[in-house]
């Protein structure tokens, strides 16, 4: 399962990309997703769906994938990770994000939509990308 896959279901056809991640070290990164967080769009739009994607596929356990994150919320994306940018930087998550950034040469694009039950899709999403893959996102993994 991959981004080109999910945009072609119907109730997901009004993704916007909200940014994109190139950080080099970890303080770049808590600026980039400030500065995402405090964008418009992200500010606005409640009852979402997110994708964070790489530009290049990752390999999984049976295939590969650009979808590294899929995630939800009944907010919106700022409410979501306002308070949480110290935990998404932190040693066990921002090890994840550099390899996928600097190692890889990968940059990762934030996408959103809303979405009338997003927890609901959410579950759905992980569970095909599961199913396909068998493995989950390597982002959705929490230590």
């Amino acid at each position: 399962m991959n981004y080109e896959d999910v945009i072609k279901h119907e109730s997901l056809s009004n993704m916007q990309l909200a940014g994109t991640l190139t950080a080099t070290e970890v303080n770049e990164l808590k600026v980039q997703l400030k500065t995402i967080l405090n964008a418009d769009q992200t500010m606005r739009q409640a009852g979402i769906v997110y994708f964070l994607i790489t530009t290049k596929p990752v390999p999984r356990l049976r295939g590969e994938s650009d979808i590294i994150y899929i995630g939800q919320s009944k907010y919106t994306l700022k409410d979501r990770y306002q308070d949480k940018i110290h935990q998404e930087c932190d040693d066990y998550n921002w090890r994840r994000y550099e390899y996928i950034l600097k190692e890889c040469r990968n940059p990762i694009r934030i996408f959103v939509t809303d979405c009338l039950k997003p927890a609901e899709t959410e579950y759905l999403l992980i569970k095909r990308y599961y199913n396909e893959h068998l493995d989950l996102p390597p982002l959705n993994r929490r230590g």
